[in-house]
């Protein structure tokens, strides 16, 4: 396989593109311009070589909180929504509600939705680990949630 379309946006974004050797990962979340919850009309995309051939895997994800939580913030300052850039060695494997899902560790910079309708919205922002993990949003493990 040629590598990945999806590797000349993140370069021609300024980003790394990691290709060190084998399972160098590069996770990348593709947020729409709608700013909508509860869909999953995002799209995740792990590139890494194997044996010197890229591997390329696409998946139907979700960048935003889910109702829920833009209903109940865990926070006064409000919902926190990942910022958009390259977040390098922010996660590392773990758990999230008892299945193997992506802990973030570092610091990350998001933003925050204090007002509780249905729309994403960029009111504040805050940097620091808020436990933003990337994991599935069920029991579909096809479904992913960052």
């Amino acid at each position: 396989m040629t590598r990945p379309a999806i590797l000349d946006r993140v370069q021609a974004a300024g980003y790394a593109v990691f290709s060190a050797g084998d399972y160098d990962l590069n996770l990348i979340g593709v947020r729409t311009s709608q700013r909508i919850s509860n869909l999953f009309d995002d799209e995740f995309h792990i590139c890494y070589l194997e044996q010197g051939q890229w591997q390329h895997h696409k998946f139907a994800c979700t960048t935003d909180p889910g109702t829920y939580w833009i209903e109940n913030p865990s926070r006064v300052a409000g919902t926190a929504i990942l910022k958009a850039g390259q977040w390098r060695g922010c996660w590392t494997l773990g758990k999230h509600k008892g299945y193997e899902a992506l802990q973030q560790i570092k610091p990350v910079t998001v933003w925050r939705d204090a007002n509780r309708d249905m729309e994403i919205d960029h009111d504040s922002s805050q940097t620091g680990v808020f436990g933003i993990n990337i994991h599935r949003a069920n029991s579909n493990p096809a479904a992913i949630s960052m």
